[in-house]
């Protein structure tokens, strides 16, 4: 482990997220049930942006600590030259990964919906195109 605080801090930051997610899924939307396919889209591409936005501004402003994920995507971006690229080879590495351990598990695909595959491929994307923007707007540190 670096000595780091900010990489300290987001180490915090991962092992607490599965403890808000799993408030989000029991408390907030443990009652909901959509059947309009075209409000579900709506909603999940919504949190594609947003979730662009927020990897936007915690990779390109210094202060913020960023998690294991976005430091491995900063990386990789040194050699690609391109946030893009370097998210979308990282999505499908995780994606082999997943499909070799399911198969190894005999468990099936199950846990990869439609979406997943969606936001594999337009993730890389906003997250350049946020990157961009923010150029404009926040001095880097």
């Amino acid at each position: 482990l670096t000595k780091d605080r900010k990489t300290l801090l987001s180490l915090l930051i991962v092992f607490t997220f599965g403890l808000f997610i799993d408030f989000w899924f029991d408390l907030v939307l443990g009652s909901y049930n959509v059947s309009n396919v075209f409000l579900n889209i709506l909603i999940a591409l919504g949190g594609l942006l947003l979730l662009g936005l927020g990897a936007s501004i915690t990779i390109f402003n210094k202060r913020f600590p960023i998690n294991p994920s976005e430091v491995f995507m900063m990386h990789i971006t040194k050699y690609t030259k391109k946030t893009l690229i370097s998210k979308l080879y990282i999505e499908l590495g995780l994606l082999i990964i997943f499909l070799v351990l399911a198969l190894i598990a005999n468990e099936g695909f199950s846990q990869v919906g439609w979406f997943t595959f969606v936001s594999m491929m337009i993730l890389g994307p906003i997250v350049g195109f946020f990157e961009s923007v923010l150029k404009r707007f926040i001095v880097v540190y």
